[in-house]
């Protein structure tokens, strides 16, 4: 039990990283005002759809460290959303499994973003792949 304790501090550390960093954490100062919201720029992203489409993405890495205990439990990932939150049943609601296996998963997510723009995160065998609806890596 505790070597699957260490296991799963380590996976989260390692799975916050990557957002801790896009945040604005860790860097200077300048780096924290790199959202652009001038009026007039089609591709200005709002604090408020940012701030979204990041809660979206980290809902979905818990689930995903939540999938990784499924396994470790029952060597297979969860297939259904409902299996997935007697890991953790505090998931987001919004977590869809689209399908669980002995080798993989996919599950998606919808941010509350104005595009309403959907996360995916696939595990095949040792490759883990987060897309969003477009196919483009965050």
């Amino acid at each position: 039990m505790r070597r699957t304790s260490i296991a799963m501090i380590l996976t989260a550390a390692i799975l916050a990283w990557p957002l801790l960093m896009e945040s604005g954490c860790g860097g200077d100062a300048s780096e924290t005002g790199s959202v652009s919201t001038a009026s007039g720029n089609p591709n200005a992203v709002s604090p408020e759809d940012r701030a979204a489409r990041l809660a979206a993405q980290n809902n979905l890495r818990n689930a995903q460290m939540a999938q990784e205990s499924y396994y470790a439990e029952n060597e297979r990932y969860a297939s259904s959303a409902s299996e997935l939150q007697t890991m953790d049943p505090r998931l987001n609601s919004k977590i869809q499994v689209i399908n669980g296996s002995g080798s993989g998963f996919e599950m998606s997510i919808e941010a509350s973003d104005s595009a309403k723009t959907v996360y995916i995160i696939r595990r095949s065998n040792s490759k883990v792949e987060r897309v969003d609806g477009n196919g483009n890596s965050w």
